[in-house]
């Protein structure tokens, strides 16, 4: 859903704001949502342009994939562990 908000309005502090204000994720309470909406756009933030069209048009093996790539660039102690 992040990766889909961002390709319509290409700024990251209004996917955040509108995440939030809306409550897309459907947390029981806003720091769980702030604090959900920063990993994530953390991890995407790490896939370039095509990477993340992908994760939003991509079949599910595609997806798990980037996530995973995703993480990795994140974290790199999890990229040296795998």
């Amino acid at each position: 859903m992040l990766a889909t908000l961002y390709g319509e309005k290409k700024d990251w502090d209004q996917v955040r704001t509108e995440v939030i204000d809306n409550n897309l994720l459907q947390s029981r309470t806003v720091s769980t949502t702030k604090r959900i909406v920063r990993e994530v756009i953390g991890r995407l933030q790490e896939l370039d342009d095509q990477e993340r069209q992908l994760l939003v048009q991509g079949n599910t093996e595609e997806q798990s994939s980037l996530l995973w790539l995703a993480i990795c660039r994140r974290y790199p102690f999890i990229a040296e562990f795998s």
